[in-house]
């Protein structure tokens, strides 16, 4: 009863951007995206996690599953997707991101310590070796917390010395990051099989499938929970394999393989040491287990090694290592085999710009994330009331006036925010080639692009007043400086995933700066002129030829066929009606269908000559 109790998951906070149609716009854009993405090795994938789905929460309580699809179509392909993206950072500069360590031990005085995350009950049991631990290999957390969120099973764990001094646990530190703790006295451990330290019983092999025959002399080499205790206390064990007595070094793992199941006794989560890769990674995971299994609350995180024990790594020291980090990783970093899972960056106490970037740069939960745009988007509106004795509330009629003062020059702020947004976050995720941190972030900020639109409502959506990004939207040039801020983040796009999702963000902001509508102009123009002249055999032999002359090498050539038959013309043809729709739909801003007649266009091309360089 001392140790922390569940804290029941936060309700997510209403999301109240400016304009709704665009969040089913980008579904759709990333169906049209994942249809021009390259095959599927090159996809974003973190290949050391199975291909999982998270479900997200639909209710109040109700509890994520983990699930693994038979055909897996979506976009971007990574592990824990809908939780918001698994992603592999760039492999560059490996050995510097090894290098990047947090200096706990020196600083834990600075931390204040707070009670209500948890730490100290559990660093009260561990004192009393009343805790288990279990290192986790990297790419075993989906199957493991599977296995949790089904019946109970058996798992091996290890009892250590008090405080966790003097003991090297299972695995290495590179392959096994993280760990978990239980309270062993609120588990039940009269099934359990327990061997002493430097048995190495290999439970995973010489346990039966039944869970109860024990194969190779286990059974025989089982001691008691009393006898882990006293080796503990006296830091000196048997060594099966030399035969002597070991003195004056750290103990191996013992090994206590018994039942657990849910969220029962789960008390803490803990890194094996202090670089921040590990340490955000604990943090990420401790998020996903908030999500998965919301029973066990926000398990408190602490820091192991054989030398210093446990010890706690808290808010504060997180807000700490996270802004260090941030100031760190301009560079191109790479962990080689471990992931980044998205964080929960809410209680960090982070400005709205370090958010950003660590967003892009790891990753955050979609609850932090619609937070943190959200947060955003309303920035400034308590400053922009009316002369209603300081009212947010406003009735129908002043709110009605309001929304008719708005102007061009309203809408346009709203859109350039939304770009400064995406200018910082998108920058992030590219330095990291983070694909499904900069997915998330188009799908929450562009309904920011089109605040202004009036397709579906009789008045412009409310744009939200600015002050975080008002140096970015006063200068009248910044529609074009930030589609050339997006092609110039293309060419410095490590993968076909991140080209592929920049690209959406360039066709969105190009429709919703109306950059798009001359270029349609131009191609139905050109269409024109060709269709008019497309009844001469002679005209359509000689168009044939200088296509064929100028496609790819080794690309499929125009088909003579099509330009001697009538089948060019129909093709053309139709691709202008299409066009004509098209350019309707800019001038409506109706984004919505404007996108998906775009994708429309892109699905049905085989091999296009004239109609693709249009498009692009």
């Amino acid at each position: 009863s001392s140790l922390p109790r569940a804290v029941p998951l936060r309700p997510r906070h209403p999301i109240r951007s400016p304009a709704r149609a665009p969040r089913a716009l980008l579904a759709k854009a990333g169906r049209a995206a994942r249809g021009a993405m390259a095959s599927p090795t090159d996809r974003c994938r973190c290949p050391t996690l199975p291909d999982v789905t998270l479900s997200s929460p639909t209710t109040s309580g109700t509890t994520d599953t983990l699930d693994t699809p038979s055909d897996r179509t979506s976009f971007p392909s990574t592990p824990l997707e809908s939780f918001g993206g698994v992603c592999r950072l760039g492999e560059e500069r490996r050995e510097l991101c090894h290098m990047l360590t947090f200096d706990l031990d020196s600083r834990l005085g600075e931390f204040e310590e707070d009670q209500s995350e948890g730490h100290g009950p559990v660093l009260d049991a561990l004192v009393q070796q009343e805790v288990l631990v279990k290192t986790v290999t990297n790419e075993d957390w989906v199957s493991l917390i599977r296995q949790l969120q089904g019946p109970r099973f058996r798992t091996s764990t290890s009892l250590p010395p008090p405080m966790g001094r003097g003991m090297r646990f299972f695995g290495k530190e590179s392959s096994s990051s993280l760990g978990l703790l239980w309270d062993r006295k609120r588990l039940d451990l009269s099934e359990a099989f327990v061997w002493p330290s430097g048995f190495f019983a290999k439970s995973s092999f010489n346990v039966d499938s039944d869970g109860k025959t024990l194969l190779n002399g286990r059974q025989e080499a089982l001691v008691t929970l009393e006898e882990l205790l006293k080796t503990n206390l006296e830091q000196k064990y048997f060594h099966r394999g030399r035969g002597v007595v070991v003195e004056n070094e750290p103990l191996p793992y013992n090994e206590v393989m018994t039942f657990v199941e849910g969220a029962e006794g789960l008390v803490g989560l803990f890194a094996r040491s202090t670089s921040m890769m590990h340490l955000l990674w604990a943090m990420g995971i401790r998020a996903l287990l908030l999500r998965t299994l919301p029973a066990a609350g926000e398990l408190p995180i602490f820091v192991h090694d054989p030398e210093l024990g446990f010890r706690p790594f808290g808010h504060a020291a997180q807000q700490m290592m996270v802004a260090e980090f941030l100031r760190s990783a301009g560079p191109p970093l790479g962990v080689g085999d471990l992931p980044c899972v998205p964080v929960d960056a809410h209680r960090l106490g982070l400005g709205l710009q370090e958010q950003l970037e660590l967003h892009g740069f790891v990753g955050l939960t979609k609850e932090a994330l619609t937070a943190l745009v959200d947060s955003l988007a309303l920035e400034g509106e308590e400053h922009d009331l009316d002369d209603n004795n300081g009212r947010l509330e406003e009735d129908g009629a002043l709110a009605s006036n309001r929304r008719r003062r708005w102007g061009q020059e309203d809408v346009r702020i709203c859109a350039n925010k939304a770009r400064g947004i995406l200018a910082i976050g998108l920058g992030a995720a590219v330095r990291s080639d983070n694909t499904p941190a900069a997915l998330s972030l188009v799908q929450h900020v562009a309904p920011l692009l089109f605040a202004g639109s009036t397709h579906g409502s009789e008045e412009p959506t409310p744009p939200p007043a600015l002050t975080m990004f008002d140096m970015l939207a006063l200068p009248s040039s910044i529609e074009s400086d930030f589609a050339r801020f997006l092609h110039g983040l293309v060419g410095d796009a490590r993968s076909d995933t991140m080209r592929a999702m920049l690209g959406a963000t360039v066709a969105l902001d190009d429709f919703a700066s109306g950059r798009m509508l001359p270029r349609i102009e131009g191609a139905c123009r050109q269409l024109e002129s060709w269709l008019q002249e497309s009844s001469s055999v002679v005209f359509r032999l000689q168009s044939w030829r200088e296509l064929n002359e100028s496609h790819l090498p080794g690309a499929e050539g125009p088909a003579i066929s099509s330009f001697l038959t009538h089948k060019a013309i129909r093709n053309r043809k139709a691709f202008y009606d299409d066009l004509v729709e098209l350019e309707k739909l800019e001038e409506a801003h109706d984004v919505l269908h404007g996108m998906s007649k775009l994708q429309a266009l892109v699905n049905a091309m085989h091999h296009p000559c004239l109609r693709l360089p249009n498009l692009r």
